[in-house]
């Protein structure tokens, strides 16, 4: 039973239903059963990340 934990800046409600449907296609195409799949998402504000040593928030 996969859980799937999924860090991310702020989105909209519709983008994170697409991520969820397309993430869930993925692991049934693998033959998991789509009631044995749990997907977390956790919003990060962008002022919490940086990437490739850049600060993400407004400055």
């Amino acid at each position: 039973m996969p859980v799937i934990k999924i860090d991310t800046w702020p989105k909209p409600a519709e983008k994170k239903k697409q991520m969820i449907e397309g993430i869930t296609k993925v692991f049934t195409d693998m033959g998991v059963a789509k009631e044995h799949i749990t997907i977390v998402v956790t919003e990060v504000p962008k002022e919490n990340w940086a990437l490739a040593g850049e600060y993400q928030g407004e400055e």
